[in-house]
């Protein structure tokens, strides 16, 4: 008997040769009758050694366990004609397989409560809240927030195309902002134009990062360095300027990651930057535009800052962070370059191409 088992049209599920082993303890057998065993659904099961379907091989069986191949989709076809063609079926022969289980997919219970705020910092690391003397050594300390759009996700064979730098006072409020495209260098691929939006021609005539980067570690200097996912921006950062001697080889830069603190400060479904700043009430432009994505981490500290305050937490949850700024000395920069820098910034001029959506076959890097 053929049993025919619907499948969506874009299930996974191969039925290419399947082999499904089924090792249940046989019944016992009757009197003068022969063991026959059953599956996990409790059906007995052809003797082990009666013809397969459709005069195929026999079955077989060791140890008490029955071992059978299911036809190919193109064998059962040709053996059980039309009815077998229709589009997502699969043929299973009736007490000779058990059905793989459907893809997973989870759903989460109706009642479940919202995520509960959490710090991203580990037990050990409560510990280490500054002494009141320290407190007062880091006391006024800014942040430089920052985003980068990159070609890809790897900082040692991947390059920047694009910096953006957003300078706060301690409560959070912009002082001043700049942005630049940055010019790989001939031959370089932009990557995935469908995310940041740049195309190679757009490039054409910006700076090389070597001609703003004293510019950028002048900005740096003295201050905490804030990004949504600072392991992907102070990655870049530490791998461009440490080659180029303009930080200490080793050092780490002290950093605030506006992702990782998202849920301290607030109840997210998400810690994309686009979900957290729809979550606090933070406008964002164009996001993976640099500087409408660091500006919009910029709203985001200060949403954290007033939340903090609110709750009465005293000092900031990252104040470790901060009398680390305060002590930093690996920042290297020559202070002519870095006036230099300025006449060269070169910023964006369209806020990025519509970003048309890769094909299926396509495996470009996404980040948040």
């Amino acid at each position: 008997m053929l049993v025919e088992i619907s499948f969506p049209h874009d299930s996974a599920v191969s039925l290419g040769a399947h082999r499904k082993r089924m090792c249940n303890p046989p019944d016992p057998a009757p009197t003068g009758g022969v063991e026959r065993p059953k599956s996990a659904a409790g059906i007995a099961l052809p003797h082990p050694d009666a013809p397969g379907p459709a005069g195929g091989e026999p079955r077989r069986a060791a140890d008490g366990c029955g071992e059978q191949d299911v036809p190919d989709g193109e064998q059962a076809r040709q053996a059980d004609g039309p009815a077998a063609r229709r589009s997502g079926s699969a043929l299973v022969w009736a007490g000779a397989y058990t059905m793989p289980p459907m893809p997973f997919y989870h759903r989460p219970p109706a009642d479940r409560g919202p995520l509960r705020p959490r710090s991203p910092m580990a037990p050990g690391q409560a510990a280490a809240t500054p002494t009141p003397a320290e407190l007062a050594e880091a006391t006024g300390v800014g942040y430089a927030v920052v985003d980068l759009e990159t070609t890809g996700l790897s900082p040692t064979t991947d390059s920047i195309l694009e910096v953006a730098l957003v300078l706060t006072d301690a409560a959070g409020r912009v002082e001043r902002s700049w942005s630049t495209l940055i010019d790989p260098g001939v031959g370089v691929d932009v990557g995935p134009t469908h995310i940041h939006g740049l195309v190679a021609e757009e490039l054409i005539g910006a700076p090389g990062f070597d001609e703003v980067a004293d510019l950028l570690v002048a900005d740096l200097a003295g201050r905490a360095v804030v990004a949504h996912n600072a392991r992907f921006d102070v990655g870049f950062l530490t791998q461009a300027l440490g080659t180029r001697g303009l930080l200490d080889r080793g050092a780490r830069v002290p950093r605030v990651c506006t992702m990782e603190w998202a849920r301290h400060f607030m109840t997210t479904p998400s810690r994309r930057l686009t979900t957290c700043c729809e979550v606090a009430g933070v406008e964002i432009g164009r996001h993976h535009n640099a500087l409408d994505d660091a500006l919009a981490a910029a709203g985001l500290l200060r949403h954290y800052l007033a939340v903090g305050a609110q709750r009465g937490e005293e000092p900031v949850a990252w104040a470790r962070s901060l009398v680390e700024a305060r002590r930093f000395t690996g920042w290297h920069w020559d202070e002519a370059k870095a006036r230099n820098g300025i006449e060269r910034l070169t910023a964006r001029t369209t806020p990025g191409a519509e970003r048309a959506r890769p094909g299926p076959a396509s495996t470009e890097p996404r980040r948040t």
